[in-house]
């Protein structure tokens, strides 16, 4: 019989995401059982797992608690750990490795939401969003026109130092918010630069763009 261990954070910070991983380890192999475990360690840095929290488990699905040098000791049975999204400056690697227990991150799980959190703060920074709430919440109608928005149409939006999500933000707004902006691909670069010398052009990671 194997025991996953899930930290008992997904309730309180990840109640979107619990009922998911509930499902999951519901449809789990018979000869797999979990258990939800709290983070009861306590040093200068905080809460931490303690060796008393995962003993007994072969694996455990983590979302935010911290695993520091003393959470593993050689009675420890944990062969892996996933997280739930990406880093693992919470964990203690070296300790992982000294008791050779895998570390596992989900990158590709959370690009997608990032990306589109990238794509919703830029068309607010364009539409004025936070000062035209501002102007509804006083009822002065008379600032309407201070806060006049930026169109987008047949603009050129430009990423620098975004990395793999770059092209993912790319995908947001050329398929599903603004078909009419030029996207940020890496094939960009063929036709670019335009004949206009008013541009401001800068290189990004992986592909030339211009700033609005």
């Amino acid at each position: 019989m194997l025991t996953i261990g899930v930290s008992a954070d997904f309730h309180t910070l990840g109640r979107s995401v619990v009922e998911p991983v509930e499902r999951a380890l519901a449809a789990a192999p018979g000869h797999v059982q979990y258990r939800w475990f709290e983070a009861t360690g306590e040093d200068a840095a905080g809460p931490y797992v303690s060796a008393n929290d995962i003993a007994g488990l072969d694996g455990a699905v983590l979302l935010a608690y911290r695993f520091a040098e003393s959470s593993l000791t050689e009675e420890s049975t944990l062969a892996v750990i996933g997280r739930w999204g990406v880093g693992y400056d919470r964990l203690d690697v070296p300790t992982l490795t000294r008791h050779g227990c895998l570390l596992a991150i989900t990158p590709d799980g959370v690009r997608r939401p990032v990306a589109e959190a990238i794509v919703t703060l830029l068309l607010a920074l364009a539409k004025q969003l936070m000062p035209r709430a501002a102007v509804v919440a006083s009822g002065d109608w008379s600032l309407r026109n201070a806060t006049l928005s930026y169109g987008l149409e047949g603009k050129v939006v430009g990423s620098v130092g975004m990395g793999t999500l770059g092209p993912t933000s790319s995908a947001c707004w050329h398929r599903s918010v603004l078909p009419g902006c030029w996207p940020m691909t890496p094939t960009c670069h063929r036709s670019w630069p335009p004949n206009s010398a008013s541009s401001w052009w800068v290189w990004t990671n992986c592909w030339r763009s211009r700033i609005l």
